[in-house]
């Protein structure tokens, strides 16, 4: 029979998974190293309802469970097969898991950086927008003349090749709406090339 110890709980989760995702479980267990000898690693709500988890034998003392519900009371047992034969009596262990909290949701007026800029035609430059000092990644952009340019979700407006409008030079605004708020900053289009002015 093998000992099962707990090694390692990893809550690190990714942003914005908090309810929706679990973590990993890095379980050891102490046992001899024996030819021919694997394990099966199973996982339940209670010790009755374990149901293996590995798909195939294991062959070291360790093992990662990287489907952990979040939140959940979970019962680890594990058992050795020797060739062909029949598993072993489990041992266990319990772990609880749990899920830190989320960030404070940001706050403050919306607004964007850089402030303004003056770009050459066929350049790319990346806004931000911001509520205080947080950065707002949820608003949505977009341009107030779809025809002098394109912007992405994530703010990386890229400038056209060529501008058709009279003068040397256009303003091009940029918008970025988000709960019931709307920030814009106007930029400076060259028509001829040259450096990119701006605060940043």
């Amino acid at each position: 029979m093998s000992k099962l110890l707990l090694a390692v709980v990893m809550l690190a989760l990714a942003p914005g998974l908090w309810a929706q995702s679990g973590h990993d479980v890095l379980l050891s267990w102490d046992a001899s190293i024996t030819l021919g000898v694997t394990y099966n690693v199973y996982r339940g709500t209670d010790c009755m309802s374990a149901q293996k988890i590995n798909l195939a034998p294991v062959f070291s003392l360790t093992y990662t469970d990287s489907n952990v519900p979040a939140g959940t009371l979970c019962y680890f047992t594990t058992s050795f097969l020797e060739s062909e034969s029949v598993p072993s009596n489990t041992s266990e262990v319990v772990i609880t898991s749990t899920v830190p909290p989320p960030p404070p949701p940001a706050t403050g007026p919306l607004t964007i950086q850089p402030p303004f800029a003056t770009i050459s035609v066929g350049t790319i430059v990346k806004f931000t927008a911001y509520r205080g000092t947080v950065p707002d990644t949820t608003v949505r952009w977009s341009l107030r003349d779809g025809d002098l340019g394109m912007i992405s979700a994530d703010g990386l407006y890229m400038a056209p090749a060529n501008l058709f409008q009279e003068g040397n030079n256009v303003e091009v605004e940029i918008l970025a709406s988000g709960a019931g708020e709307q920030a814009s900053v106007i930029i400076t289009l060259r028509k001829q090339p040259g450096p990119v002015s701006s605060p940043l």
